[in-house]
């Protein structure tokens, strides 16, 4: 399985793509996050030399749904954006 042919078009790129400038130390702000959410935030935009996994694979990795995962991204950008925003 492969990445996300254009992650770039998804809702939470975007999102992060806002707050992203604010963010003085990109490791810092990712270690505010639950273990879970940096490994799901990582894996899905190909942080930290990972690959880009789609919903979908992270979804099947973790046992979970599609919507557990847009969940736990729409919580970690939010969590982000309040801190670093």
């Amino acid at each position: 399985m492969g990445g996300p042919k254009d992650i770039r078009c998804t809702k939470h790129y975007q999102q992060l793509r806002q707050i992203w400038p604010h963010i003085g130390n990109y490791s810092q702000a990712l270690n505010e996050l639950t273990p879970y959410q940096k490994e799901i935030l990582t894996l899905r935009f190909g942080l930290e030399g990972q690959r880009t996994h789609s919903i979908k694979e992270l979804a099947m990795r973790h046992g979970t749904s599609v919507q557990a995962i847009d969940r736990v991204l729409a919580r970690a950008i939010a969590k982000l954006k309040r801190k670093n925003g």
